[in-house]
């Protein structure tokens, strides 16, 4: 009866002790309520994962931390600018975009989601130039094509360069939008 005892109570303890070392590692990963990292990349990596949660405050409150502690860190004005689009935002996000830009003028992405932006606002020749600019830079980008061709296309009415834009970034893998534009004749 003893060693069943014993049996139970070193399995029990066993268990608890992997259940401590599971929440020990899962609180390494977790995110917390307070701000303390003094590391501008765990404060990004952490505003990304809440920026994933949709938790925009939140993860606005880990980027201005990480701005703070680097005030040349593109990764973090562009997150924060995609925490501000998600709020819809349109001028915050503009601006942080715009920020990145500067310190990294090569920032493919920054320069799409600013024309979305751009688009949202109506200034749809802005969000051509962004995406023009994010052609240039990455001619293999065919998220960049499909946006401009929808712009082309749906809002200032231009199908031949739409559709030259959708058609291109089919070439490079992204059909989705090329076929249903052709369904709905628009495009050949």
């Amino acid at each position: 009866m003893m060693l069943i005892g014993m049996c139970a109570m070193r399995l029990f303890f066993r268990i608890v002790l992997k259940i401590f070392l599971i929440l020990t590692i899962l609180a390494r990963y977790a995110i917390t309520e307070e701000i303390k990292e003094t590391d501008s990349g765990e404060l990004l990596n952490q505003g990304i994962a809440l920026l994933e949660l949709y938790r925009y405050d939140q993860a606005i409150a880990y980027f201005n931390n990480a701005i703070a502690i680097n005030p040349n860190f593109a990764e973090a004005y562009y997150n924060r600018g995609v925490a501000y689009f998600g709020k819809y935002q349109d001028d915050k996000a503009i601006a942080d975009f715009t920020e990145a830009l500067e310190i990294n003028p090569k920032y493919v992405f920054a320069y799409k989601i600013r024309g979305l932006a751009y688009s949202e606002k109506g200034q749809y020749d802005k969000a051509i130039s962004d995406y023009n600019k994010a052609v240039e830079i990455n001619p293999r980008d065919a998220e960049a094509y499909n946006d401009r061709g929808h712009v082309y296309i749906a809002i200032l009415g231009n199908k031949k360069k739409g559709c030259s834009d959708l058609k291109r970034a089919c070439e490079l893998g992204s059909c989705e939008q090329h076929e249903l534009a052709k369904r709905e004749g628009l495009c050949k």
